[in-house]
């Protein structure tokens, strides 16, 4: 019987903790859902809130009326509005790779955290989290069931990066994941990769991204991708406890 739902726990002090879902729709439509972070900040470098976020959504649409792609939007519910955000992208129908969906570094998940019941949910192995002294970030990517993601040196508890893939109706979840050596804070970030209508935008060197994001990526791509984002995201939790420790 084909799979209608996933869902991702982490093991947090022997027990299992969701952090991520995605389910299928009657008309092959994807849902993720992520648990929001309480709270919201326009700049990544401040401990200002500006809002608290209620919930953090995104969908993968099968775009019946495009042959060449599909549209993966980001819809984010905040105490003061809602915000949409979105990508385009040919890797699933086109070009057999894969599209980014988000990256994030999540917030202390062994505070306020929904526990997992279901034995069918999936356990993201590993280094394993404690707060104290870990914090989790994953990057999460889309492509064509039928597309394996092939990388056989890339799971290992030696480099502490993990790799998990799972087929749910015409799509392909990859998700790289890993237990940064740094303890967690309440703070999370998150990173989706918008793109825009090809043409729209006038700059040749942004138009010629735009295309290249659109297109997906290979698992070298990805690779360094997620190496990239591992750099930048813990650089921004120093600098959000760096000002937090100014008040």
């Amino acid at each position: 019987m084909p799979l209608k739902r996933l869902r991702y726990t982490v093991l947090v002090n022997g027990r299992p903790k969701k952090i991520l879902s995605v389910a299928l729709q009657s008309r092959g439509d994807l849902i993720i859902d992520f648990k929001a972070a309480e709270e919201g900040r326009s700049e990544p470098r401040t401990s200002k809130t500006d809002s608290m976020i209620e919930l953090h959504r995104l969908s993968v649409h099968t775009s019946r009326n495009s042959p060449e792609g599909n549209q993966i939007k980001s819809t984010i519910v905040a105490s003061d509005g809602p915000i949409y955000f979105y990508h385009f992208t040919r890797a699933i129908k086109n070009t057999m790779r894969f599209a980014p969906v988000l990256h994030r570094r999540f917030p202390d998940i062994s505070y306020n955290w929904d526990e997992s019941t279901e034995k069918s949910d999936i356990l993201l192995g590993g280094a394993g989290y404690q707060s104290n002294t870990h914090t989790l970030m994953t990057s999460l990517f889309i492509g064509p069931a039928q597309r394996l993601f092939f990388d056989l040196n890339f799971s290992s508890e030696a480099t502490n990066y993990y790799l998990r893939q799972d087929i749910i109706g015409n799509y392909r979840i990859v998700i790289l994941y890993t237990f940064l050596p740094i303890p967690s804070i309440q703070h999370g970030i998150s990173h989706f990769e918008n793109t825009f209508v090809p043409g729209s935008n006038g700059d040749p060197y942004r138009e010629f991204i735009n295309n290249f994001v659109m297109n997906g990526y290979d698992e070298k791509q990805i690779r360094d991708i997620f190496h990239r984002k591992i750099g930048e995201m813990s650089q921004n939790h120093f600098d959000i406890i760096a000002d937090m420790n100014r008040f």
